[in-house]
């Protein structure tokens, strides 16, 4: 077999074992290396491959362990259709012939998005009633404060409720003395139409001095829960290792995330919260099989912010759900918490 070296100069090398023909790139980095030509043959199909060009025959020839050859010539050969884009150094390969081609637009990743919303008003009369109506456009976390002049007196003068369609979801009092009251739990909810409902606590503690409410919210891309999740059909989808925040709204929420698995796997449950100064257990936290029941338990105290699981091999494949719930009625927390399956 005849044996030779040259040295060529080529103004691009690709990753794969072929080469293409440039005719215009931007941007070239020339580079001179040795090359071996040891007559190396291709075969497609039972059939030797040979190509050409208006320079004559291009042989194949060895770079790095590598058979280098037109790809162009090969791709054809093959029955693909080629086509070079030179403003990208790209080169595209498809089954047919190419009509009008356009580059797929970008894929960008959604952010979370935070917007607030601000209604002014006052009460003028002790059977006053403000009503502020918006919409959220989003699955969104929703938060929200009232604030007001200072009244020297510690009692309560104002009411706030958070209503969906459904009735009052949340329901806070703001006190004279505290400019500022902040709604201490977060509300998970859908895109939808909502309203702020501002009253006197009662006919005697009124005040009418002005006051403003602020609506923040955040938008819900996956970090938070979805609600309602209160039973497997509405389970909020959880991946493994990216934690979901939420809460236990009320004494009688219940929240379910659904897991899906393929193959079998070995996972633990970390459950993490803001700090309550208190020992007692607020959350009950539950692995559930939907055939076979419940496969973990564990529950988490209010002054131990992370609690970790014992670990579990899940065999089969298939949906798996946590199940949050209160330990009982009396002890409830509806601060946030934090839900990660770590495999």
């Amino acid at each position: 077999m005849k044996k030779r070296m040259k040295t060529i100069i080529m103004a691009f090398l690709t990753a794969v074992i072929l080469c293409v023909t440039v005719f215009a790139a931007p941007a070239i980095t020339w580079k001179t290396i040795d090359v071996a030509y040891a007559d190396y043959k291709i075969y497609i199909d039972g059939v030797q491959f040979e190509s050409s060009d208006k320079n004559g025959v291009i042989e194949p020839f060895s770079y790095n362990n590598w058979i280098y050859a037109p790809f162009e010539h090969i791709a054809k050969a093959l029955g693909k259709e080629v086509r070079w884009d030179g403003n990208t150094n790209s080169l595209y390969i498809q089954q047919g012939a190419y009509e009008i081609w356009t580059p797929p637009p970008p894929v960008i990743e959604d952010t979370a998005a935070i917007e607030t919303k601000t209604f002014e008003g006052r009460l003028e009369k002790s059977d006053s009633v403000g009503e502020y109506k918006f919409t959220l456009p989003y699955s969104a976390r929703v938060t929200m404060s009232f604030e007001h002049g200072f009244l020297d007196s510690n009692s309560q003068y104002w009411i706030i409720q958070f209503i969906s369609k459904n009735g009052v979801l949340a329901e806070f009092n703001s006190r004279g003395n505290i400019v500022k009251t902040d709604l201490w739990h977060a509300l998970y909810l859908p895109a939808d139409d909502y309203t702020v409902r501002v009253k006197a606590f009662n006919s005697y503690y009124h005040s009418n001095i002005d006051y403003k409410v602020n609506i923040t919210y955040e938008k819900n891309i996956g970090q938070f829960e979805y609600e309602p999740n209160d039973s497997m059909e509405t389970a909020t989808p959880i991946q493994f290792n990216k934690a979901i925040k939420g809460n236990l709204l009320w004494n009688g929420d219940v929240d379910f995330y659904k897991l899906t698995v393929t193959s079998k796997k070995e996972i633990s449950l970390k459950f993490t919260h803001d700090f309550i100064d208190n020992n007692s257990r607020y959350w009950t936290i539950e692995l559930v099989s939907p055939n076979n029941g419940i496969l973990l338990s564990f529950d988490s105290r209010g002054n131990v912010m992370e609690t970790i699981s014992d670990k579990i091999t899940l065999i089969d494949p298939g949906d798996y759900y946590i199940k949050i719930k209160p330990i009982n009625s009396y002890y409830h927390s509806n601060v946030d918490y934090n839900i990660t399956v770590i495999e």
